[in-house]
């Protein structure tokens, strides 16, 4: 769902740049699959680190876009 709030704000006026956070969908895919795969609590323990970083480097890309677009 935070995938869809760059494409709301470029329609609406907010430019390209705000399109910045699609640059992580790929480390999104790969942490779904990592939780599909994996049931142990360390593979867990590193998906919950990888959903960390990216959560941090989608805010950061989107934040961005905004300030520059």
């Amino acid at each position: 769902i935070a995938y869809l709030a760059p494409f709301s704000l470029a329609t609406s006026g907010g430019g390209t740049w705000v399109l910045l956070p699609l640059l992580t969908l790929p480390l999104g895919l790969a942490e779904i699959r990592r939780v599909l795969r994996n049931e142990d609590g360390p593979s867990l323990n590193r998906a919950l680190e990888g959903t960390a970083r990216l959560h941090a480097l989608f805010g950061f890309l989107f934040a961005m876009g905004i300030v520059v677009g």
